[in-house]
């Protein structure tokens, strides 16, 4: 639980047009330690950030004059320390994404919230802006000593250059945790839209499937009727999986750890994608240990992430192609087995060249978009394992993908 008395003396800004709402945050927010500001006006919000330091800007996405991605994206430039919050009343995936790329919005609050959720928001949000801040104050002081290193006699320069070592462990420290909450929140802000997306599209897209089914049905359609009927099939059902996934991902509840077979996670996927590998007349060959493979896990995520790749994978392959999904059991050199999941395309094939991008070149994980937006959830997922994934080639010379796992110590 975070010590909210660290938060004494920052400041929160909330802009909104509604007085209404401002209201209702002043009334929320009023017994927490650190201050909170709330304005109607955009060109009052950017007067009291230039007089006044704040930690922490939420802004509604509509507003009359100009849209809060716009407002923030101001913000972004002229005061690069502020942390971002969106607020909106609209489940937009579009609008999501535009945020996080264009504004680097660390969550999202949608209207109406839960007072718990709102205030859990705010606080990770000044937590972050601390990490930043000592993280920076470090920055300043490591360069500080390491000028004044060769003006210092022998004793002050043995001085220095331990301090110097402690910072920069602090630093590292730091860094990482910075990382780490930065694409953790950037999925998160994602997930809590794409809870309500899944949610409200799944029923529409099963009416289309069953008014499908019935049109198949009539006797007055021509071949290439039902052709194109039996190619939306399996599209429609693609999206519909990857909604679920994503719901799934955002459930708070499903993060129970336990034993995980990963052969049965992984059968299960596969058993889910089959309407594809029937419609693209793809050929499966399956490789496993003969003994259960098992790591320590939500099993929920993991097959969430299998089912995601192997629908990826799918999609990018030719028709009448060849799959080949195993497993492996190989020392990690940290005292440590580590189960290997590989999937791959034999006879040269390959994947989509951005198709994982993001997993080769870390600097496009900060880049959110339709295409990549399973894709990273998969990857958080996998870290949050302790795992990694890999891209490469096969003996055939085809694409290969290989997802590493630490094993469940044997008992």
């Amino acid at each position: 639980m975070v010590d909210s008395t660290r938060f004494k003396g920052l400041s929160v800004l909330v802009v909104d047009d509604e007085l209404i709402l401002l209201k209702v945050v002043e009334s929320t927010l009023k017994k927490q330690p650190y201050e909170v500001i709330t304005t109607e006006s955009v060109e009052e919000a950017l007067t009291i950030l230039n007089e006044q330091e704040v930690a922490v800007v939420i802004s509604d996405y509509k507003m009359p004059k100009i849209k809060g991605v716009e407002f923030l994206e101001k913000v972004r430039k002229e005061h690069p320390s502020v942390i971002r919050i969106m607020m909106t009343a609209y489940a937009d995936l579009s609008v999501s994404i535009e945020a996080i790329n264009r504004v680097g919005v660390f969550r999202f609050i949608l209207k109406p919230w839960e007072q718990i959720e709102f205030l859990n928001t705010i606080e990770s949000a000044l937590e972050f802006y601390l990490i930043r801040s000592e993280k920076a104050e470090i920055e300043r002081q490591l360069q500080e000593h390491t000028q004044q290193l060769h003006t210092d006699t022998r004793e002050q320069s043995a001085e220095k250059t331990r301090i110097i070592d402690e910072l920069r462990a602090r630093n590292q420290e730091l860094a990482k945790i910075n990382q780490q909450l930065r694409q953790s929140d950037k999925l998160t802000s994602l997930g809590s839209m794409a809870e309500l997306l899944a949610a409200d599209i799944s029923t529409p897209l099963s009416a289309v499937l069953e008014k499908l089914e019935v049109l198949y049905s009539r006797d007055n359609l021509t071949d290439l009727d039902r052709e194109l009927i039996l190619e939306m099939k399996p599209q429609i059902q693609r999206i519909k999986s990857l909604a679920k996934s994503i719901y799934n991902y955002a459930q708070k509840s499903n993060k129970t750890i336990e034993k995980v077979d990963l052969v049965e996670s992984i059968r299960n996927a596969l058993g889910l994608t089959q309407e594809v590998v029937d419609f693209k007349n793809i050929e499966i060959v399956e490789h496993y240990p003969a003994e259960k493979t098992w790591i320590s896990g939500m099993k929920n995520q993991i097959e969430q992430v299998f089912i995601i790749l192997i629908q990826n994978v799918l999609q990018s392959m030719d028709n009448s192609g060849k799959l080949i999904c195993g497993i492996t059991s190989q020392p990690s050199g940290n005292d440590k087995n580590q189960a290997e999941w590989h999937v791959s395309l034999a006879n040269d094939g390959e994947f989509p060249s951005d198709m994982f991008a993001s997993f080769a070149d870390p600097e496009k994980r900060d880049e959110m978009n339709f295409t990549n937006f399973g894709l990273n959830i998969c990857q958080q997922i996998i870290e949050e394992h302790d795992g990694r994934m890999e891209l490469g080639s096969n003996s055939d010379n085809g694409s290969l993908l290989t997802i590493k796992l630490p094993l469940e110590p044997e008992q």
